[in-house]
Formats: structure tokens, sequence, C-alpha cells
């Protein structure tokens, strides 16, 4: 990663952290609707289309490629399997749940666009798409 590349990326993750917040409301379902929310507001924006030219940018960038696992998508992978994992244990997920499905079934959505070049879902259908996720998911 260049220097203003450095730059540019320090700043979108600086701004991304006190934006992007991982909820706590008690119940996994709220909490994962809350944040998916937010990130989808954030996506639709000029942060997404920076996080897009960063995604791209690391298929040739090591450097950017290790920034955003460390910096990206390590701490939202690791909040959503600790957050999954104690709903299991709280029993909000329905028998036989497997984590790493849920969570691709909850975010597909979002990050299908940014590596297409397709837009990102509006609220409406964030919504939809999060009731049917939803109920494959978690108990009513």
């Amino acid at each position: 990663m260049g220097k203003q590349g450095g730059a540019r990326g320090r700043r979108f993750f600086h701004a991304t952290e006190a934006e992007l917040r991982f909820p706590e409301t008690g119940r996994a379902e709220s909490d994962f609707r809350a944040q998916i929310g937010e990130l989808a507001t954030l996506l639709r924006g000029a942060r997404g289309q920076a996080f897009a030219a960063m995604l791209g940018g690391a298929r040739t960038d090591p450097e950017l490629a290790r920034a955003l696992g460390e910096r990206w998508l390590e701490p939202r992978h690791q909040w959503g399997i600790a957050r999954m994992t104690a709903a299991a244990a709280a029993g909000e997920l329905l028998p036989e749940t497997d984590i790493a499905a849920a969570l691709a079934l909850l975010y597909g959505p979002l990050y299908t666009p940014l590596l297409f070049g397709g837009p990102i879902p509006d609220t409406a259908a964030v919504t939809s798409y999060l009731n049917l996720a939803c109920r494959a998911i978690f108990r009513a």
C-alpha cells in the first residue's frame, strides 16, 4: 500500500470504527439487524465507494489485503462468530444453525455488490432480505 493509499486507508478505518458499532441490545437478531443496517448505510455512501476501491486494490496489493483483513474483516468476523456463539448458548438460534453459513447469509447481500460493482441494497431491500434470513437463523 503506497504512502498516499496508506494514509487514505488509515483515515477510512479510523472513520468507520467510529461510525460502525458492534451493538449489544441483549438479543442477537436485533444486534445483527442494527449492525447490518448501519453497514448498508455506510456502504451506500462515499466510504462504501472507497471500500470497494480498496477491495479491488487488495487483489494486487498484499499490504492493503493484510490491512483490510486485520482492520476490517477480522474484527467483524470475530464479533459475528462470538455473537452467534452466545446466541446459540442462549437458545436464540434455530437448531442445527451453522454459524458460518448464517453469517454468509446475513452479510452476503452487502458484500456481493461491492465485489461485482452493483448497487448496495436500499433500506427496504435490506429489511426484506433480513426478514427472510432471520427466519432461517433465529428463533421467533
